[in-house]
């Protein structure tokens, strides 16, 4: 079985812009400090030296510390930060930094680097107070499943001094406060879940005095849904893909292709039996082709073997609960239909090697044409499709080398259901065009 999950992850875009600081993360002051972090407040002494020459390259700055607040040596009062260009002389910055390999001071990527303006600044009103020693240490466990909460689990934090315990809530959050700065070895427990060895967890994270420090957890559930598919004879299919989606990620009136919540895949094997192991607690749809990405060989079908989701019926999943013995059958999409491609340039020569893909489409009778279809020596490939199957295909072509910019690409054709056999000619566009749909 191939498992994985579909997530929307958050992505830190952090660029180095003229005229603006490092920040492009929303992170609570509290969690600006690490263990490596060097922070303080000071005046740019000059309008900084470029590193290789090139007066748009990074430069290095001489500072005159002004405050220090996290990681300088007592008595520091000037330092070199090495960055780009927004920095001036004559202003006064909070400066965010580390040290890299190199020795140098480095600006943090995303960190909270900024001008000093009349405009108040929470992060330095934080480590004012920090300094002073009127912040509280936290240390808060997030424990997931699939990216999502798993309320109800038991974690323990252990440190020198001692060990302590929480639960989680709905959110899958369990917050120690008041702790002791420390490195905390940290484990989460819950009935019917184990660790997801291909997620690693943090198991130990330490805690700086006056932060918010915080450790995931990434458990496994040991649900799992098992099953075979047959065709409208009663044959076994095999090779299938099929998924399992939660009704919260793909429920009814989601659009088709859109997921936020956990998802899985199998395949058939050569009796038509799948299993889904390790799947989380809630209610699912089961079927092939059912995200809208042509993702198998036939249109979207819905457990035990409808085409309408409307129609579908849900599957629970009880934690630690096995549902098996479930029978998919899978509509009469007619017989095999040979489906000859053959791909040209633009002077009408074959082009081997070229792959030949089906598009992503939402229409409710489409399905993938074949699997990893790459052209011969004659520029041709053939692959058995069904009659009563529409295909929306196109050719591509990319050179070797890591300029993507060379690929070149057929325009789409539709191939509508019907019995007699195929032969398709894609002609490759030339660099740098755009594909175009044609019926």
């Amino acid at each position: 079985m191939r498992l994985r999950a579909l997530v929307a992850l958050a992505i830190c875009a952090c660029l180095r812009l003229e005229l603006f600081a490092t920040t492009c993360v929303a992170a609570p002051p509290c969690a600006r400090v690490a263990v490596d972090s060097i922070l303080f407040v000071g005046i740019a002494l000059d309008n900084g030296v470029p590193t290789d020459g090139n007066n748009e390259s990074t430069r290095d700055f001489r500072f005159q510390v002004n405050e220090p607040l996290v990681g300088l040596l007592p008595g520091e009062k000037e330092v070199v930060v090495t960055d780009g260009t927004w920095l001036q002389k004559g202003h006064s910055y909070l400066i965010d930094a580390f040290k890299a390999p190199d020795k140098r001071l480095h600006l943090r990527i995303c960190g909270a680097s900024d001008e000093i303006t009349d405009r108040p600044m929470d992060v330095l009103e934080f480590l004012r107070e920090r300094a002073r020693g009127k912040v509280k240490t936290t240390l808060n466990v997030r424990v997931t499943d699939q990216y999502q909460p798993v309320p109800e689990a038991d974690v323990t934090v252990a440190s020198p001094e001692g060990r302590r315990t929480a639960r989680t809530g709905a959110d899958g959050n369990a917050k120690f406060e008041d702790v002791k700065p420390a490195y905390y070895l940290v484990a989460a427990v819950h009935a019917n879940y184990h660790y997801d060895q291909d997620s690693p967890s943090d198991l130990g994270v330490d805690v700086l005095a006056g932060t918010c420090a915080g450790a995931n957890i990434q458990l496994q559930a040991e649900g799992a849904v098992t099953g075979e598919v047959r065709d409208v004879k009663g044959a076994p299919v095999a090779n299938l893909e099929l998924e399992l989606t939660s009704l919260a990620a793909l429920g009814k009136g989601s659009l088709r292709g859109t997921l936020n919540g956990p998802f899985f895949e199998a395949k058939t094997d050569a009796d038509g039996k799948f299993s889904f192991d390790s799947i989380s607690p809630g209610r699912y749809l089961l079927g092939s082709n059912i995200i809208g990405l042509n993702t198998s060989r036939v249109p979207p079908t819905y457990y035990p073997g409808l085409r309408s989701q409307d129609s579908a019926l849900p599957l629970q999943v009880k934690p630690g609960e096995i549902v098996e013995h479930l029978l998919l059958t899978l509509p009469d999409f007619g017989g095999s239909r040979e489906v000859q491609v053959c791909v040209l340039d633009e002077d009408g020569k074959p082009v081997p090697s070229a792959g030949v893909n089906t598009a992503h489409s939402s229409e409710e009778n489409s399905a993938r044409l074949g699997e990893n279809l790459t052209t011969d020596q004659t520029g041709c490939v053939t692959a058995l499709g069904f009659t009563r199957i529409r295909y929306e295909i196109h050719a591509n072509l990319r050179p070797p080398g890591p300029d993507i910019k060379q690929t070149r690409f057929s325009d789409s054709i539709l191939i509508n259901p019907g019995e007699e056999p195929v032969h398709v000619i894609l002609v490759l566009n030339r660099r740098f065009s755009f594909p175009k749909f044609t019926r």
